[in-house]
């Protein structure tokens, strides 16, 4: 329960509640004192409970807690820590049927799956690889325990998702044969399981099958996310796209080349380039369909997908990358990119743009005002200010910037020095500002800041607040003007950049 009735900052905890009890029962809180609680879990005989807990400035990929305990009628008893603390990252507690508690732990370097069947915890098995993503919302599922042999799991290599089952008995994990490259929401009961799935080619489906004796996952589908399917002579397919940052780091990312069957590009004449930048700053991108990317890749842009150092899907090292340096690797990571690509002859130099979202928005921002390989960028409800966001953001954020940044005010200096809104004379390039006036996330006055800032320096900034969005738009009118207003503000801006003949 998220309680907002005492003011100021809310208080997370955990609540029994009688089903059959009145309505204006406010339950009994089991649980309290952490800033957040998680994930509670319950054995299949109400004995035992199982949950998550962390404290500011951490967040779920950081530092948490899984705690375990008796369930009586007058509370818990034996409360006991099962797992976690400090620089290590657990998640997703569920119990199996014998009692046995299931969880997901990065203690290794990796999300992998321990269990503790009460006698103490132990590693199932030891994987370079991750199995789990950050907990950025409740009720995710990244793993199915169909039995004592076999857990169903998602893993990623390079970047990609695999599905994989895995025997608990001795460690063993064998990867299906599945045409998809993204997986998630596994659940199961007991016999059969149901999950989300992605492709390269296809849009996403929910499927449900059963696992065969040989290994397999006869799985057959229960809805999809369009009635239609992409014509693949209009899709643009992910190619992996790896290459050495300036600090002399691997860097990680997807190329989507240009494609459309009714259209070529002139002889010799190098594609514009189109740099996507996930949110998160702790997120990271799956080399699946989505229609945004091919509504680029459709109209002549090569597109670089970007998972920067920082993301997820390839271990907490490199997840850690953007400790205190939120604003310097990802912008390392970003421009290294284009470079790479320039190198290699697939791309215009002279026309290239960046996009992206919140933390995404951020880097566009902080990329312009920091380099010079840009000729454009949108930022998509962005962040302008990082000392405006602290007082701004919305309790799970909002000790969030003491990691990428630094503590308040002990770093204020670094706060100003990595903000954009305060370095727009060196800004290089122009800027699109697209924002929803309900975001309560990064509020609107992050992209007003900015928009100020740039016309009191003489620069020219397009502004656009769409009503009734918030942090992500989900209208269809706003989804296709914003797509078409960036369109033609590239196009503008490349036709602009090129040298009168």
């Amino acid at each position: 329960r998220e309680d907002h009735r005492s003011g100021g900052e809310p208080v997370n905890e955990l609540v029994r509640l009688d089903p059959s009890g009145p309505n204006d029962d406010l339950g009994e809180v089991l649980v309290a004192g952490p800033d957040f609680v998680s994930r509670p879990a319950v054995t299949p005989d109400g004995s035992q409970l199982a949950w998550v807990q962390w404290d500011h400035p951490n967040m779920p990929w950081d530092s948490t807690t899984l705690l375990r305990a008796h369930l009586t009628s007058g509370g818990l008893v034996d409360v006991h820590a099962v797992a976690g603390g400090e620089g290590i990252s657990v998640s997703q507690p569920q119990f199996g049927a014998d009692g046995t508690l299931w969880f997901v732990s990065d203690e290794s370097g990796h999300w992998n799956l321990p269990r503790d069947d009460g006698q103490g915890t132990r590693a199932v098995h030891t994987l370079d690889a991750d199995i789990a993503a950050p907990q950025w919302v409740l009720g995710m599922r990244d793993y199915a325990v169909l039995d004592e042999r076999t857990v169903l799991v998602r893993l990623w290599r390079d970047g990609t998702a695999r599905l994989a089952l895995l025997d608990p008995r001795d460690g063993t994990l064998a990867e299906l044969a599945r045409p998809e490259s993204g997986f998630d929401q596994l659940v199961t009961d007991g016999t059969e399981v149901a999950l989300r799935t992605a492709s390269a080619g296809d849009h996403p489906r929910v499927v449900r099958g059963a696992v065969t004796a040989d290994g397999a996952l006869d799985a057959h589908v229960l809805a999809t996310a369009s009635e239609t399917t992409p014509d693949p002579a209009y899709v643009s397919l992910p190619q992996p796209w790896d290459w050495t940052n300036g600090a002399g780091l691997d860097a990680h990312g997807f190329v989507y080349p240009p494609v459309n069957a009714d259209a070529s590009a002139p002889a010799g004449d190098l594609p514009p380039l189109l740099v996507l930048v996930h949110g998160g700053p702790t997120s990271h991108s799956e080399p699946v369909y989505k229609v945004q990317t091919q509504f680029w890749t459709s109209r002549g842009f090569l597109v670089l997908d970007v998972n920067h150092g920082g993301g997820t899907a390839y271990g907490r090292a490199y997840r850690e990358r953007l400790t205190g340096q939120w604003g310097v690797v990802d912008i390392d990571d970003v421009v290294s990119g284009v470079r790479s690509l320039a190198d290699a002859g697939r791309i215009d130099p002279d026309r290239v743009a960046i996009r992206g979202g919140s933390a995404g928005g951020y880097t566009v921002l902080r990329a312009l005002t920091t380099s010079t390989v840009f000729a454009a960028g949108t930022s998509y409800f962005g962040i302008s200010d990082l000392a405006v966001l602290l007082v701004d953001d919305h309790k799970f954020e909002s000790r969030y910037t003491t990691t990428l940044v630094g503590p308040w005010p002990e770093a204020a200096s670094v706060y100003r020095e990595r903000s954009p809104v305060h370095h727009v004379a060196d800004l290089h390039g122009e800027v699109l500002l697209l924002q929803g006036a309900d975001d309560l996330v990064v509020p609107v006055a992050q992209a007003q800041l900015m928009a100020d800032a740039m016309r009191a320096a003489g620069k020219q900034v397009d502004l656009v607040v769409y009503e009734a969005e918030g942090h992500g738009f989900r209208q269809a009118p706003t989804i296709i003007d914003s797509l078409e207003r960036e369109l033609a503000f590239y196009l503008g801006v490349f036709d602009r950049s090129r040298p009168s003949t």
